[in-house]
Formats: structure tokens, sequence, C-alpha cells
């Protein structure tokens, strides 16, 4: 009997691409995950999640993931909003598992949890046993396990596009020192990458700031 948990890492930063990741694990597996101390991803330091990265790939049986580049949200929030593209990468990784689960643990993005179950069920296969939740990276080890693949691989990511763009990002978030010392100067210099959410406030009031600064002057 397999059990799977969703979950994903970057829907807030302005920089990058969010992540998602499914696992699915067959529930005598997930002692093992409890004796490895798996928890939410957020209350993991990076080099516990780099060390738990690999044993939770070697112990499930089914590991993907899955990620939307910054240019990609972008063009796709002209059409959807956020929680509907999530639900579109969740039912792409429900419809790769090979092996059906009992059930399939959701970490909820939306405020009505049942609205969005219902939407990621609209867009698979087949039927699942679905159930969404707010905090289940939290309260499902099997969630919080599919939240270190996805953190894990975010980050690779960041530092990817650091080394390819020769500039540090920090974390992407809107409230990192770096990532807004990063946008600010990409901005002023008018050559802003595509791994900058163009439609996110952040962004716009950063390009506000810089047309405002031009008038004073």
């Amino acid at each position: 009997m397999f059990v799977a948990g969703i979950d994903e890492a970057g829907r807030g930063p302005v920089l990058g691409p969010m992540v998602m990741a499914i696992v699915n694990v067959d529930v005598k597996q997930l002692d093992t995950f409890k004796d490895l101390k798996i928890t939410d991803s957020k209350l993991l330091s990076p080099a516990k999640r780099e060390k738990l990265y690999p044993e939770v790939m070697e112990i499930s049986k089914e590991v993907y993931s899955t990620k939307v580049d910054a240019h990609e949200i972008d063009k796709m929030r002209e059409k959807y909003s956020l929680n509907i593209i999530e639900a579109k990468m969740a039912s792409e990784l429900i419809n790769k598992l090979k092996t059906d689960p009992r059930k399939i643990y959701i970490d909820c993005p939306d405020t009505n949890p049942p609205k969005y179950q219902q939407t990621v069920y609209s867009y698979l296969d087949k039927n699942h046993e679905l159930v969404a939740e707010h905090h289940a990276d939290l309260n499902y080890i099997v969630v919080s396990a599919a939240s270190i693949i996805a953190k894990v691989e975010r980050d690779q990511h960041i530092r990817d596009l650091e080394e390819s763009y020769g500039a540090e990002l920090g974390t992407g978030y809107p409230g990192d020192p770096k990532t807004k010392a990063f946008l600010e100067d990409v901005v002023k210099k008018k050559k802003v990458p595509d791994f900058v959410r163009k439609s996110w406030q952040t962004f716009i009031d950063a390009h506000e700031r810089t047309k405002q600064k031009k008038l004073i002057v």
C-alpha cells in the first residue's frame, strides 16, 4: 500500500522558478521517514535538507518534480491564478505516477481547500483520493518529504542562475536584501533577465521607483 505527498517551493519569490514535487512511498517506509526526522523543509537547515534529499529519493517508490520558470509564470498569470497554476502542476505530477497510492496529500495554497481539491481533480487522467489541507507539509510526513525535494531543487536552480548570471541573487524572496539589491540594479540598468517575475508587485514597485527617480533628476 502506498501513500503520496505533494508540496511546492518558490511560490512567493520574485526571482527564479516555482518547483513542485511528489513523493510516493510504501506506508511501511513511513517509520523510516520518522527515524530520519523528516519534517517541513522550512524547519530544516540547508545542510540538513541536502543530506535528506538522496535518502528520500532512495526510500521512495517514485519521486517526480516539475518546475515553472519565472517568464512562464508571468505568461500563465495572464490567464490563470497562481492557485490554478499550482493545481495544474500537481495534476501533472499525479498523472506521472506508475503505482497508485491509497491517498495523495497536498499542501493547499488556496484559502478554500475543497475548491482547490476539485480543481486538481479536474485535470487528472484518472480518479485518486486527494486530501488537500493547509499545513500538510507539517502534518503529513510524506508531504514533508516532498517539500524537501522541491526546496533542494529550487535552491539548486537559484545557485545555477547565480553562476550563469554572475551575480548574487539571495533567496529570491522580496524581503531578502541581496534580492532587493539585485532587482534594483537590473531595473536601473534596464537589463532585466527572464528569471525575474515581472508580474510580481515587487518588480512593478522597483520599476516605478526607478521612473520616479528619473523624473526628480
